[in-house]
């Protein structure tokens, strides 16, 4: 079941026990390398992470779906959350930040989460958590994780990242699909003072019994606060790629890259 629900040196190859040299694949001989794999992705992006200012998690059961208003605080910024009951199984969202009113209905996904297809805001019903960020131009951005009421099945792995620049007033919706749901922003290069937002796609077996790929993608904020696609000088997309095989598979995981920076897995 399939849901509705960084200035780089080319193709870099990924070796275990090395820096990402350029151009190529490399394929893990083991399944404790896949699980390495893994475990060293989630371990470069969190250090690549811009530091949120504030984070307000919702730690409340959201039980049945009923109407209502949860009004929260972060860092000075006022956000509502504005709920209304279409019927048992379905809700309108509005989320009003600093003043602003963005109906979530809305928002059109930027990018492609699972497969072939987005995380539609019609299967979001309640905020997980609440990000802001500061920037040192005074810039300042609220980063919304949002997720269904219900977690059941395959439910379960969906998430969507809204991002509200308070300067420009611009809201950006993405979603994720059996990946880090939360929303994030990130700072690579040298120099730390970008800010990007780093997209997935799902594809494969949600089960693991065969095998899936999951896609990292890379956004730039910009000064408009749009997040734009971001590739090198010939027009080349940044990607991560990650082939994931299932436990019993003899063969390894592998992983292909053409990424801002260069990228160490060897730790």
């Amino acid at each position: 079941m399939m849901l509705n629900k960084i200035r780089v040196m080319g193709m870099s190859l990924f070796a275990v026990s090395l820096i990402a040299p350029a151009f190529g694949i490399a394929q893990s001989t083991s399944k404790r390398d896949c699980i390495q794999y893994s475990e060293r992705l989630e371990r470069y992006f969190e250090g690549s992470q811009h530091r949120a200012r504030h984070i307000v998690n919702n730690d409340l059961d959201p039980g049945p779906l009923k109407s209502g208003i949860e009004s929260i605080e972060i860092g000075g910024v006022a956000v509502e959350w504005i709920v209304t009951l279409k019927d048992k199984h379905a809700v309108d969202v509005t989320i009003r930040i600093d003043g602003h009113r963005i109906e979530l209905k809305d928002q059109k996904p930027i990018n492609l989460a699972d497969d072939d297809k987005p995380i539609g805001p019609d299967l979001l019903s309640i905020w997980d958590q609440i990000r802001l960020y500061e920037f040192g131009d005074g810039r300042k951005m609220v980063a919304m994780t949002l997720r269904p009421g219900m977690c059941t099945g395959l439910m379960c792995g969906v998430a969507a990242q809204l991002y509200f620049d308070l300067r420009s007033k611009r809201a950006s919706f993405f979603g994720s699909y059996r990946t880090d749901g939360e929303a994030k922003l990130y700072s690579f290069g040298q120099d730390g003072r970008e800010a990007f937002v780093v997209a997935t796609n799902f594809s494969g077996d949600p089960h693991g019994s065969s095998e899936s790929v999951v896609m990292y993608e890379l956004y730039r904020l910009h000064s408009d606060g749009r997040f734009v696609r971001e590739g090198d000088t010939a027009g080349r997309k940044y990607f991560i790629k990650h082939v994931q095989q299932p436990e019993r598979s003899s063969k390894g995981d592998s992983v292909e890259d053409r990424w801002i920076e260069r990228i160490r897995l060897d730790r």
